[in-house]
């Protein structure tokens, strides 16, 4: 999914990760808390659950991940970068979009 450009500035990578990893972690974490109201699942109907959930992850992804190499081709990846790991709560480093708006 995360592909590595040349043009792509190194901070656009790992916020594309963190992402990543941060709906991942909610994706087994939802499939954990409801495991127990499901009962026994056979193998095709985990298989299922597991492309059904992946599928949903990889539609958030895809849109999210070419917004921050979009920004980052145009050299906007600052203001991106930081909006992405605000929505997603990835961390912040407020410079950045301090720097974007023109503020101190």
């Amino acid at each position: 999914m995360i592909v590595n450009r040349p043009f792509q500035p190194e901070n656009v990578i790992p916020t594309a990760i963190s992402l990543q990893e941060r709906l991942e972690s909610i994706r087994q974490g939802e499939i954990d808390r409801i495991r127990g109201r499901l009962g026994r699942l056979s193998p095709e109907q985990e298989i299922a659950i597991e492309s059904l959930t992946h599928g949903i992850i990889n539609r958030v992804l895809h849109p999210t991940i070419t917004v921050l190499e979009t920004g980052s081709a145009k050299n906007d990846f600052a203001y991106f970068v930081e909006i992405v790991r605000r929505m997603f709560n990835l961390g912040v480093d407020g410079d950045l979009i301090r720097r974007r708006v023109g503020q101190k």
